[in-house]
């Protein structure tokens, strides 16, 4: 994990968007089981179809933000680093290559 952290380098602004993210998709998140419960509990009781469906269709909103606000943290931590010399550094971090695969070749135990 160490050789991980040591060429991945990240800017404070990237720190700051992803801590501001994962904030407001934490928080949406939060909020979808709390309005459920509402919906249950004062919709439901009083067969009030208008608070449900404005209820469901803050819940769909809220889950769209938990989205977009995931993919976009997600895209900000898989940005490549902007200097040359971390560029670099990165492809060392490159999985190998695969150009065979045989399941009955030599030390394979599948024989």
């Amino acid at each position: 994990m160490q050789a991980v952290f040591s060429k991945v380098k990240l800017s404070g602004k990237s720190i700051a968007g992803l801590v501001i993210f994962v904030l407001i998709a934490s928080v949406a998140q939060m909020m979808i089981p709390t309005l459920l419960a509402g919906m249950i509990d004062t919709g439901v009781s009083s067969k009030d179809e208008k608070l449900i469906i404005s209820i469901a269709i803050a819940m769909i909103i809220l889950s769209v933000v938990v989205f977009i606000t995931n993919a976009l943290s997600a895209r900000i931590s898989a940005k490549p680093p902007a200097s040359s010399r971390a560029r670099r550094d990165s492809r060392v971090l490159e999985p190998p290559k695969i150009t065979e695969f045989s399941l009955f070749r030599a030390g394979s135990r599948l024989r």
